[in-house]
């Protein structure tokens, strides 16, 4: 048992090469740390290696931070680039000293010393003038062979391919959503690597030249986003500052997307959209991939804290406005008023930004940005040429571009967003009345509950892999046919998501979790309906896919088994549906009454139809990874259907393919083998491998 660990990390871009460095010198029988691999030979080998290496890099990561994760003090994190920093370093190795010291039978020596120490050790080649003098140990490893106190010899070219490189990028971000809340020193670390890869990324895309990557000169990320920007006919006076604009707007505000591609026209008409999460970290993200703020000039977002925006990324700018959407009347869904007087706030309605021709487009247009620069001349000042008729047509050209595009993603899915416009597929528009429909659209339940005359929220909460999305669908079926599912997020907070975006409960009726603290659900929720309702799956005697058994006495908690919801034919699943809901309706009787109209033949027709139609979606997805999921009905790539489970009948040896006769003839009697996995753990993946 490892009880402390001392845990050095290093750029994955820097790292990979030493690594491969290391199994060169292997290999190729020289001395360790004496030379590097031709280019060609990284090039090669890298192509075979790094997405494993990658991958690799994540998991070491995860292990060490989960063996010690309440214990960070038993876990110190470091970076080998601070380590050999000519000012961190010194600094780091004290740190290092300090937690040694700890241990017991260690005696260190006296702090101060420990920076000569330090400089005799990572920069040795100070202290040695002449290496024919003195004979290295060469089976003394050193910290790095790619930075410049390194003994290798050779090309430091180590190029990667944007896939490699997006490769780093997910992982890397991963690590950051799962540690960044528990570390604030790998989350240090990590974003700078993370800002590092990105960077090279954007260089070897051809999205930012070499010469503007901070890494290899002088401009800041600002000057690399005003250069991109004059290039496309953006010009800034000389005496205005960097300054950036962020669009915020309350999740489905379905002005936003307008509003936005509007400042974008006037600033950077040329650009891709950018979008700040609503994360603990407000990452900034474009094309799905995390950049510097200040290398855009618009940012959109659906974060309504302001003032946290506010107070991050002020530092980086000289000012930062707000242009905010607001629609509705519900405060719980507006921008306060408070907010709206502050001088770099402008909020505007969502009327403002509705127009049906494009007379009304290019009104809507100048209206804006009239607006904007009235409430912002504090800063902007008398500058005519920054909101002429030029900007004024770049901002209306995009919006003609935006509703282009939205018209050609038509045959797309919803999930596909275009990364220039923000304009989601499957919406289609001519004009801006329905392109701001690209918010996800949804049913209200207030007809399901004015005709019961009451409301109820149902959580299909279950473990993975006992049928919960056959349950989910039967549900909606009965309630809500044709609508999209709904997912809450084992995660803080435990958001509601619909389509990928995050909704209120109150606009669905079924939502599907795997979470299972069935009481904190219910004491979040209940206050918003009359009631709410848990319909619970379970399968086998393994505690990891049951619910407590206890909260099945409850009487607004229903419990099925994975037996009750399996189905081969038509017939089969007419039966279940019946079964079901009779279940269902003597369960929550107390609540649902006599009220035929809600669970009568209709809806379980419904029911019926809803289910077929997932089984459908299952048989089109089957050859998809699981990341590929269908946002209507929940189900992933290389699910089975609950209908074709039963379908399957052993073959006989006679009857299947020939290599499979063969073989139990060569071995002159038979054989089966069970493939005997818990769910999700890639087995269905791996047998044709096996």
């Amino acid at each position: 048992e490892i009880k402390r660990a001392l845990v050095i990390i290093r750029n994955p871009m820097g790292a990979i090469p030493s690594f491969f460095n290391h199994i060169y010198e292997i290999k190729n029988h020289l001395p360790i740390h004496s030379e590097r691999a031709p280019v060609e030979a990284w090039v090669e080998w890298r192509d075979k290696f790094a997405e494993n290496q990658v991958m690799k890099y994540g998991k070491f990561v995860d292990y060490w931070m989960e063996r010690f994760d309440k214990f960070n003090k038993d876990r110190p994190i470091f970076s080998y680039e601070a380590l050999t920093d000519d000012i961190q370093g010194p600094e780091e190795a004290i740190r290092m000293t300090q937690f040694l010291a700890q241990s017991k039978g260690v005696v260190p020596i006296e702090e101060e010393s420990v920076p000569c120490v330090w400089r005799a050790v990572v920069k040795y080649k100070d202290q040695i003038p002449d290496a024919n003098k003195r004979r290295l140990n060469e089976s003394r490893r050193r910290l790095d062979p790619s930075h410049h106190d390194s003994q290798r010899s050779g090309p430091t070219e180590r190029p990667y391919t944007p896939e490699q490189l997006l490769s780093m990028v997910q992982m890397l971000d991963g690590l950051l959503q799962k540690w960044s809340a528990r570390n604030t020193r790998l989350k240090e670390i990590l974003e700078g690597y993370l800002s590092d890869v990105n960077e090279a990324y954007l260089v070897v895309t051809g999205q930012i030249s070499p010469e503007a990557s901070r890494s290899d000169g002088d401009a800041s990320p600002h000057d690399v986003a005003a250069v991109e920007a004059t290039d496309t006919g953006v010009a800034f006076p000389g005496q205005i500052g960097p300054f950036h604009i962020i669009q915020a707007s309350m999740p489905h505000d379905m002005g936003s997307i307008v509003l936005t591609n509007i400042l974008m026209g006037v600033f950077e008409p040329n650009a891709d959209i950018t979008e700040i999460q609503d994360w603990p970290e407000l990452p900034v993200r474009q094309h799905g991939m995390m950049i510097p703020i200040d290398r855009t000039i618009v940012s959109r977002t659906t974060c309504s804290d302001i003032l946290r925006m506010y107070k991050k990324f002020r530092p980086m700018f000289d000012e930062v406005f707000f242009v905010i959407s607001n629609s509705g009347k519900d405060p719980e869904n507006r921008f306060s008023d408070e907010l709206c007087e502050y001088s770099n706030v402008l909020c505007l309605e969502q009327e403002e930004l509705v127009y049906t021709n494009k007379e009304q487009m290019a009104a809507v247009a100048r209206n804006v940005i009239t607006k904007f620069r009235s409430n912002f001349d504090f800063f902007f000042g008398d500058n005519p040429e920054l909101f002429d008729e030029t900007k004024q047509s770049n901002a209306i050209s995009r919006l003609e571009a935006m509703s282009e595009v939205a018209m050609r993603i038509l045959d797309k899915s919803f999930d596909y967003v275009d990364g220039k416009y923000g304009v989601h597929g499957g919406v289609g528009s001519p004009g801006a009345v329905e392109i701001i429909a690209t918010a996800p659209t949804i049913a209200s339940p207030k007809g399901t509950f004015d005709k019961l005359g009451k409301s109820f929220h149902i959580f299909q909460a279950s473990p993975p892999g006992t049928a919960s999305v056959v349950v989910t669908n039967w549900l909606m079926g009965l309630f809500e046919p044709d609508q999209h599912y709904s997912f809450m997020v084992n995660q803080k907070g435990r958001p509601i998501r619909h389509r990928g975006e995050e909704v209120p409960a109150d606009t669905t009726i079924v939502t599907q979790t795997h979470y299972l603290d069935l009481m904190k659900i219910y004491k979040r929720f209940h206050n918003d309906f009359d009631e709410v309702f848990f319909v619970v799956s379970s399968r086998g005697d393994s505690e990891e896919l049951r619910i407590n058994p206890k909260l099945c006495e409850y009487n607004n908690v229903l419990c099925l088994e994975y037996e009750d919801l399996i189905y081969a034919n038509r017939s089969q699943l007419e039966t279940m549906v019946q079964k079901l809901t009779a279940i269902f309706q003597d369960r929550f009787g107390y609540f649902f009454g006599e009220n035929s109209s809600l669970l009568g033949s209709e809806s379980q027709m419904n029911a019926i139809q809803r289910l077929e139609e997932m089984d459908k979606a299952v048989a089109s997805l089957s050859s998809q990874p699981a990341s590929v999921i269908d946002k209507k009905f929940g189900v992933h790539g290389g699910h089975r259907s609950n209908s074709n489970l039963l379908e399957v009948k052993p073959l006989a040896a006679n009857e299947g393919d020939p290599d499979f006769k063969h073989m139990a003839e060569d071995v002159k009697k038979s054989f089966h083998v069970f493939a005997a996995t818990p769910p999700h753990t890639a087995s269905t993946g791996e047998m044709p491998q096996v």
